[in-house]
């Protein structure tokens, strides 16, 4: 069975990025704050999990590059670029 080898590397978010975050906890929060926060929470969590598995994402066909991690009903697009993870952005 082949071993899967964890590295730690950085993982940043763009601008754009960050947008995306504060866009979707704006719209859930305005009816559900807590959800908002839990939610908001889970997705910067398994974007993180990135650092140690950063090929975790499947690669995107549509974009040299570019992977595509998911959680639940988002996709967080990212790219691995000097030694960094890269995140691009969040989408449903």
């Amino acid at each position: 069975m082949a071993e899967t080898k964890a590295c730690h590397i950085e993982v940043r978010w763009t601008k754009s990025a960050r947008s995306s975050l504060q866009q979707i906890y704006s719209q859930v929060a305005a009816n559900r704050p807590e959800t908002a926060r839990r939610t908001i929470e889970s997705i910067l969590d398994r974007a993180h999990a990135l650092a140690e598995f950063p090929q975790l994402g499947q690669s995107y066909a549509h974009r040299r590059g570019v992977r595509v991690l998911t959680y639940g009903r988002f996709r967080i697009p990212y790219s691995i670029e000097d030694g960094q993870v890269i995140v691009l952005g969040v989408f449903r």
